[in-house]
């Protein structure tokens, strides 16, 4: 029986924590000291400071009103419908505030961020473009053209703009983790770490820079830094989900499937109604010999989605490791019904009818596979097992035969030894068991078969090295040790 290998993508839970634009902002002293007397001005820049957008936004709309040739008004409202998330507001405010002056490359660049907000990239950087121009130092506007690059997979020109943002804005934690993300994306791994490293350095309680580095480290092969990160992250938050997920993942994939099993269960606790939270739950759980716990949880994950092909197939495979091969089978139909070309639910199905001793139906899913995937080795190896064990030699060997044209299997020529030793064609039958260790140098039942070839050509120091060598690879296989018992006794 095959499990489909259902490891999970985290990544698509999860998106990469990228930090969008930033406003750019002059002193706010000295933006007032345009408008000091207004007074709805400067309880707009109070409420702002305080972080009231919406009183801000009251004030600075009554201030353009009452001076509507001043341009900071109109800036300042079209920051604050920024702040609300009202963007399409904020390119009126921001519109108006550059016919009264063209040149501020702040309103430019905070225009830029209202039109990348409702999806307009074009516009949003010419007015990037713009600023730049009136400023060419301006990190805000390179930082946030960043940003628009990055969104349109335009790595290299993305990361071109954060590394000439940090040239005047070196201390800045954002601009690193979004330069370390673009890098990610690059294939530049070392480089992204390098950046992502200083992005916590500079804000170090900031949970989404660390968990980035966590990711990164991860695609480096650093598991084991990428879990000191994430527990570093969950001293200060224990109840970040994502870094309770990606920590499970992580030790799961390092075969520390009890220690994953208690992270997952923290992140149930967190989210009791995620999917993925228990269906990993119940994969750790598994690997860590609980079968009836992973059962509770495959069971509740599909309560949570009932369809989910990967959670059908996983409990169809516990259950037949546990005998319940009816219950096997209605949840591979099901999943069949949710994938119906699914080539490994197929064969998981074909597996569990060949267990049932259901042969024909066995048969007719192993054939149909077959002529769907002519060049896909694995129905090939079913069909072949099934005709093996049900005794059908003729067939299981010509369907070996076949599978060795298109692989080289191990256990292929181990069975088709077993074939032609059951012929009496002991020479070819050695010969399979040769090619099988060959193929798989710990195959100890090639070597145990292997002797007792040797014993009947007469060949009793070959025979005893062959069960010594499979005794040596698999010291409880049974029957080597009791063909070497027994040739030493009939030595004697």
């Amino acid at each position: 029986m095959r499990r489909i290998q259902a490891v999970l993508s985290f990544a698509r839970k999860w998106q990469r924590r990228l930090l969008t634009f930033t406003l750019a902002l002059t002193a706010l002293a000295s933006m007032a000291g345009a408008l000091a007397a207004q007074g709805e001005f400067q309880a707009g820049l109070r409420a702002f400071q305080e972080g009231n957008f919406t009183l801000a936004a009251e004030s600075f709309q009554a201030a353009s009103e009452a001076a509507k040739d001043d341009w900071l008004a109109f800036f300042w409202l079209g920051v604050a419908r920024l702040r609300l998330e009202q963007p399409d507001l904020a390119e009126r405010a921001l519109r108006e505030a550059l016919k009264i002056n063209p040149a501020s490359a702040e309103a430019h660049n905070n225009l830029g961020n209202a039109l990348f907000a409702q999806n307009r990239p074009a516009e949003a950087e010419k007015e990037y473009t713009e600023a730049l121009r009136l400023s060419p130092g301006f990190a805000d506007a390179h930082y946030n053209l960043g940003n628009l690059y990055f969104a349109l997979e335009r790595l290299d020109t993305a990361i071109e703009h954060y590394q000439a943002a940090l040239k005047t804005a070196k201390s800045n934690a954002a601009i690193n983790n979004n330069l370390g993300l673009a890098l990610w994306k690059k294939g530049r791994l070392q480089e992204a770490i390098s950046a992502l490293r200083q992005a916590v350095e500079l804000a170090s309680t900031q949970a989404s820079f660390r968990f980035n580095l966590a990711l990164v480290l991860q695609a480096a092969g650093k598991p084991t830094e990428a879990i000191d990160q994430l527990q570093r992250l969950l001293n200060s938050d224990p109840r970040d989900f994502s870094a309770l997920l990606l920590l499970g993942s992580l030790l799961y994939q390092q075969g520390e499937a009890k220690r994953a099993m208690e992270v997952f269960a923290r992140a149930v606790t967190v989210r009791p109604e995620d999917f993925t939270a228990h269906y990993s739950l119940a994969r750790a759980r598994l690997a860590a010999g609980l079968p009836r716990l992973a059962e509770a949880s495959f069971r509740r994950a599909l309560d949570l989605k009932p369809r989910d092909v990967n959670t059908l197939v996983e409990l169809a495979s516990l259950y037949i490791s546990q005998g319940k091969l009816e219950e096997a089978e209605g949840l591979l139909l099901k999943a069949i019904g949710e994938s119906a070309d699914s080539l490994e639910v197929q064969m998981n199905l074909a597996a569990v009818y060949g267990k049932q001793g259901k042969f024909a139906q066995a048969q007719g899913v192993w054939e149909a596979l077959c002529l769907q995937h002519p060049n896909e080795p694995r129905p090939v190896e079913g069909l072949a097992q099934l005709y093996f064990e049900n005794g059908r030699n003729d067939l299981a060997r010509d369907a070996y035969l076949r599978l060795l044209q298109m692989e080289n299997n191990a256990l292929a020529h181990h069975n088709l030894g077993v074939i032609y030793q059951q012929y009496g064609q002991l020479e070819e039958a050695l010969a399979q068991f040769q090619m099988a260790f060959a193929a798989e140098p710990n195959f100890a039942s090639a070597y145990n078969n292997m002797g007792v070839i040797y014993e009947k050509l007469g060949k009793l120091p070959q025979a005893r090295a062959a069960y010594e060598k499979a005794l040596a690879l698999q010291p409880n296989l049974a029957e080597a040790s009791k063909n070497l018992a027994r040739l030493q006794a009939e030595k004697k």
